[in-house]
């Protein structure tokens, strides 16, 4: 027998228990945060290098940021000029993870790797091998796919020591800024260590870093404050090591195997979509003053075909540009000037794609992409020839069409013409 209202009741009873759980759950959460850091007990790495010494010994040097007012000068003298607000750290062991924590006991702060912006790879280690670097930087719960990544010539460490920015606090930030316009120029670009993982799997299996160099750069003359008691000024170097980005290294698998100039490097950036925007120098037809066209959009394709049993290559490239600077008084608006320099320009891209075909196939290493094609067109054929890739495509004939074409001048037709006197 049930009373009145007894399902009501029980309904009631039983709202309330679920609530009570709820309540008992959500305090065991909002009480705190069991895996907190606070942010004055990191040591929060900006930029890292990796080197292999001859004896095998992995070396890891971390860029850490440094507190504001962590590097003043003493008795109140202001250093005015390039200097990075930034600690260095330097690990050794037989692999990785040991420099690692070799490192960590330099630093009187929990070394946080989440925040790593780039990892420059030294030489040496990079004619052994991407691979020991990537596994650990996918493995390790900090560190993160989208760092950026790239390589030095010789020491990578040499780069991170040296480097004096002067608009950024740290070489791990000026990086980044640098990551923004690399495409201004086209000659080279900086992956995250994700896109290089996909890169190296599939296809022939090849890629291309940006290669990081030490660059003195000019700076104003400038002296120090003088300290307290202290009449003296110290005078400034005029010249500061800068970080530059000059040309590509290409990997077969993941072994350096050679590099690219700029030039080169940009012939290999029109075949990938790499290049934004980017001069090409021509000369006026009449007279042969250099004349200059930035170009303003590109587009691209890599292919394969089969003629006759044989594979061969297609490279097509289009470039539309804006005339931006005329050494000559001729008008290029008119359509015979106007078509000496496209073909001018064609002829500049074709002359670039060739460099850049030239010094890889000599090590057969397939960073165009002509490999991938063949496995997707004709997996067949690629199942017999993935072996021995790397000689087929030292030979492989590849045909190259570039078509160029000027759309604008800029905010004035005709050039500039002074005036008789």
């Amino acid at each position: 027998m049930q009373f009145p209202g007894h399902a009501n009741l029980m309904s009631r009873v039983s709202k309330g228990y679920w609530l009570i759980i709820l309540s008992i759950l959500l305090a065991g959460v909002l009480a705190g945060c069991w895996d907190r850091r606070e942010i004055n007990e990191l040591a929060i790495v900006a930029s890292a290098a990796v080197d292999l010494e001859p004896d095998g010994t992995r070396v890891i040097t971390a860029e850490l940021y440094q507190p504001p007012g962590g590097g003043g000068q003493e008795g109140g003298g202001v250093t005015v000029g390039p200097q990075r607000q930034a600690h260095l750290a330097t690990g050794r062991g037989p692999n990785f993870f040991e420099a690692i924590r070799e490192l960590a006991l330099k630093v009187p702060l929990r070394v946080y790797w989440a925040h790593d912006n780039a990892i420059i790879v030294g030489e040496d280690l990079a004619r052994q091998g991407l691979r020991e670097v990537l596994d650990f930087w996918d493995r390790n719960h900090e560190l993160r796919r989208g760092t950026m990544i790239l390589i030095a010539r010789g020491r990578a460490e040499e780069v991170i020591t040296r480097v004096q920015g002067g608009l950024q606090q740290t070489l791990g930030q000026e990086i980044t800024g640098l990551n923004k316009w690399v495409k201004v120029n086209g000659s080279t670009r900086i992956p995250t260590t994700h896109e290089i993982f996909g890169e190296l799997s599939g296809g022939a299996a090849n890629t291309v870093l940006p290669v990081i160099t030490v660059s003195p750069q000019a700076m104003p003359p400038r002296t120090t404050t003088p300290k307290a008691g202290d009449q003296r000024q110290q005078a400034l170097p005029l010249e500061a090591d800068t970080a530059r980005l000059e040309g590509m290294a290409f990997f077969q698998h993941d072994k350096l195997m050679g590099w690219l100039d700029p030039r080169q490097s940009r012939g290999l950036a029109w075949t990938q979509g790499w290049v934004a925007r980017g001069g090409l120098e021509v000369k006026c037809p009449q007279d042969q003053e250099k004349a200059v066209v930035e170009t303003m959009s590109t587009e691209h394709q890599v292919g394969i075909t089969m003629q006759g049993g044989q594979l061969r290559g297609q490279i097509k490239v289009k470039v539309t540009g804006d005339l931006t600077e005329q050494g000559c008084f001729h008008d290029l608006t008119k359509d015979e000037a106007r078509r000496e320099i496209e073909k001018q320009m064609a002829a500049l891209v074709t002359c670039e794609i060739q460099a850049a075909l030239a010094a890889t196939r000599a090590s057969g290493t397939d960073v165009f992409g002509f490999g991938g094609a063949v496995s997707r067109r004709y997996p067949g054929v690629w199942q017999q020839l993935q072996m021995q890739w790397r000689e087929q495509y030292k030979t492989l004939p590849v045909d190259v069409a570039v078509e160029a074409h000027v759309v604008r001048t800029g905010l004035t037709a005709r050039p500039w013409q002074p005036r008789a006197r």
